[in-house]
């Protein structure tokens, strides 16, 4: 008797690379080979999820054919372990509540465009999907909030009862430009502090990045509210801001009204 050769389920590359966090559309392909021939009409299971997760876990993608496939040299011995496994099922959370940010009322936001808030350690779950005569499915999900990498785990089998797994696949969701505030947290009338911006790009190789300051009637600049540094694609650059606080009722403020707005030099 010949044992059938285990199917490859190959992830192809997504249509892009990287994608916007939102309202992004993220796009693949799977296919479906054995013995190099496309496998029409397999049953996939495609799921993206949060890398750096995995990665934490130290999670491997099994060998899925093994398990279905074991070897069993010399001799072939039947066990049953229903009972045993029915003890020891521990009653798991389906829900992500609590996982990533905890949870929380609607959040109060004005004045304010674009503000992230659909953050997701699972990105996309579809487990029904089929493959076309060409052995190929596509896939497609919005891209959530979370500037993260999301990789792409396939797994599957035909009704030859031939199954395979791939998970080489993952797509970055990024901003081209990224702006961090590093503002000390409590001010004091006459103080001298330095306010900065940690700035990191990857629409380009090397570029002008420039940075302004914009200040409230508490804050006055000592330098000068805008400035220009060369930025290399992911590289954190660094711009510093002199003020002082001219505050004449000694009030405690936050850095909070402290508001520093980058564009690229080009913009």
């Amino acid at each position: 008797m010949r044992r059938m050769r285990q199917s490859r389920f190959i992830s192809s590359n997504p249509a892009a690379t990287m994608n916007f966090p939102g309202n992004d559309l993220v796009r693949g392909e799977i296919g479906v080979t054995s013995e190099k021939k496309p496998v029409p009409d397999a049953d996939l299971l495609v799921f993206a999820v949060d890398d750096a997760v995995l990665t934490l876990g130290d999670w491997k993608l099994p060998a899925i054919g093994e398990k279905f496939y074991p070897r069993n040299p010399f001799s072939v011995r039947t066990y049953e372990a229903l009972h045993g496994y029915i003890d020891s099922l521990a009653k798991l959370s389906l829900t992500q509540k609590g996982f990533t940010i905890g949870d929380g009322g609607e959040e109060a936001i004005s004045n304010i465009k674009n503000v992230r808030k659909e953050f997701r350690t699972l990105a996309y779950w579809q487990g029904s999907l089929k493959t076309d005569a060409n052995g190929k499915v596509a896939f497609e999900f919005i891209a959530p909030d979370n500037l993260t990498t999301y990789r792409i785990v396939a797994v599957g089998q035909t009704k030859a009862n031939q199954f395979g797994a791939d998970a080489a696949q993952t797509v970055k969701i990024s901003k081209p430009l990224l702006i961090d505030p590093a503002l000390p947290r409590f001010l004091r009338d006459g103080d001298e502090v330095e306010l900065r911006a940690v700035v990191r790009q990857n629409f380009a190789e090397s570029d002008g990045i420039t940075a302004r300051c914009v200040t409230d009637a508490n804050l006055k600049l000592l330098s000068v509210e805008a400035a220009t540094q060369p930025s290399r694609r992911d590289a954190a650059t660094v711009f510093r801001f002199k003020a002082k606080v001219t505050d004449a009722d000694l009030r405690l403020v936050s850095s909070r009204p402290v508001e520093i707005r980058c564009a690229p030099r080009d913009a």
